[in-house]
C-alpha cells in the first residue's frame, strides 16, 4: 500500500462525536504494529480503553479498524491493527490522524477530573460574574495544565488549570468559575 492510498479499515459512517486524539507515528517492530502518539498524556489518554479507532488524514476519508492489542510505551502507544498485518503495511500507513468516538471514552472516576475536549468551549467567568472569554484550548506545560481564554478584546490569554484559579466547573452549565481578574490580562 503506497503512502497516500487508501486507509485499510471498514468504510462507514462515522459516528458525529469523533475527537481527534492522537496521530500514527509510524510502524514499531516487524510484525505491523503502529506508535501512536497521543495529544494527552499516555497515562491518561482515551487511546488506552479503545478496541476501535477511526484513522483518515485531509487526502484519506476516516475509515475505522479494529485494536487487536494496545499498550502504552514512553510517550507512545503501541498498536496491532489486525488490518495492518506488516511492517511494510504499517509503514505505508503514512501518519494518518487517529479519532475515537466520544460516547466510547472511559468514564472518569474522580470529581474533580476532566477530559479536556469536554472543557473547549465552555465560557469563563469569575467570582463576580464577569465574562472572562471562552475556553479555546488546553496545553500542557509540563507543571500544570493550561486554560486558552480567547477574548474580544485580549485575544488569547492563558491561565494556569490549577485549584487556586479554577474554583468550579459546571459542565452542564459549560461555565468555569475563576479567581482572575480581567486586568491580569493586560
Amino acid at each position: 500500500m503506497p503512502t497516500g492510498a487508501a486507509l485499510p479499515g471498514e468504510a462507514s459512517e462515522p459516528p458525529a462525536d469523533l475527537v481527534q486524539v492522537g496521530y500514527i507515528l509510524g510502524a514499531f517492530g516487524v510484525n505491523g504494529h503502529v506508535k501512536i502518539v497521543p495529544s494527552s498524556s499516555p497515562l491518561d489518554s482515551a487511546i488506552r480503553a479503545q478496541k476501535e479507532l477511526w484513522l483518515g488524514d485531509t487526502d484519506r476519508p476516516l475509515r475505522k479498524v479494529q485494536v487487536g492489542s494496545i499498550r502504552a510505551a514512553h510517550d507512545h502507544f503501541v498498536a496491532l491493527l489486525p488490518e495492518v498485518p506488516t511492517r511494510e503495511d504499517a509503514l505505508a500507513l503514512g501518519r494518518p490522524s487517529v479519532w475515537v468516538s466520544r460516547s466510547k471514552f472511559p468514564r472518569i472516576k474522580l470529581a474533580e477530573e476532566y477530559y479536556w475536549i469536554d472543557l473547549i468551549g465552555c465560557d469563563a467567568v469569575n467570582t463576580a460574574g464577569l465574562a472572562l472569554g471562552k475556553v479555546t484550548a488546553m496545553d500542557d506545560h509540563g507543571a500544570h495544565p493550561i486554560l486558552v481564554l480567547t477574548t474580544p478584546e485580549h485575544g488569547e490569554q492563558m491561565i494556569p488549570f490549577v485549584a487556586a484559579y479554577v474554583l468550579e466547573v459546571d459542565l452542564a452549565a459549560r461555565k468555569l468559575v475563576l479567581d482572575w481578574l480581567p486586568e491580569y490580562f493586560d
